[in-house]
């Protein structure tokens, strides 16, 4: 029998919705959403008493990591482009078109805001991403000489990016273009690394060392926005 996981916790007479990813982590992490769900990222074989007692234990850390998403949080006028917040304008036109200005990116569209702004990631993300994933595979490559993956760009909901080794084939969220290149390039130098070692052990974080040493310092600031 499968047991249920569990949807919701209370913390300080809070509810906060709890989301569980398993796959094939060794250990188990815990981060906050852009909705302020805690997410959990652990392996298959995580009982779920201990995932509760496990965030039971740092629910101060968790309020305190809740407050800081809060507080940088973005306004409804703007918008994170390259690791720069920009004030955003919509003029109501026909066809999709954008103006990236100094500090402000000028939208002509008839969608809506939230679709509006999808589609402006999707399209620099469609530029941006192939040729910084060009430029770290090389980069990658003077390490480990392997088969230049297939590229696949798209909005996911709780992941930066994936790696299906068994197929050559690597993910990369298309609103990871809210991010500066050192934090797009880590996340590109991640999944690549998953193509040598497939799961989070001793061996994938040495090789992160190796190709990308500041990895660490530069992952802690990857749910900025």
């Amino acid at each position: 029998m499968i047991k249920k996981e569990f949807n919701d916790i209370i913390i300080n007479n809070k509810i906060y919705k709890v989301i569980i990813n398993r796959k094939n982590n060794k250990n188990t992490y815990i981060r906050i959403d852009e909705q302020f769900n805690i997410v959990v990222n652990t392996n298959h074989f995580t009982p779920i008493k201990q995932l509760k007692n496990l965030i039971l234990k740092n629910q101060d850390k968790i309020e305190k990591m809740v407050h800081n998403k809060k507080q940088r949080a973005l306004l409804s006028h703007q918008l994170a482009y390259l690791g720069k917040i920009y004030e955003i304008i919509f003029i109501n036109h026909t066809h999709f078109e954008y103006d990236i200005k100094h500090k402000e990116i000028v939208f002509y569209t008839n969608l809506s805001k939230s679709d509006t702004i999808d589609l402006f990631y999707k399209q620099e993300a469609k530029i941006l991403l192939p040729q910084r994933f060009k430029h770290c595979f090389k980069h990658f490559n003077q390490f480990y000489h392997v088969k230049y993956p297939n590229l696949s760009i798209r909005k996911m909901k709780t992941r930066f990016g994936t790696c299906y080794y068994n197929k050559n084939q690597i993910n990369l969220n298309s609103h990871l273009i809210k991010y500066n290149i050192e934090r797009i390039d880590y996340v590109i130098y991640h999944e690549l690394s998953h193509l040598i070692h497939h799961h989070h052990g001793k061996k994938f974080y040495e090789l992160l060392d190796k190709i990308y040493p500041n990895h660490s310092s530069v992952r802690k600031n990857l749910n900025k926005y």
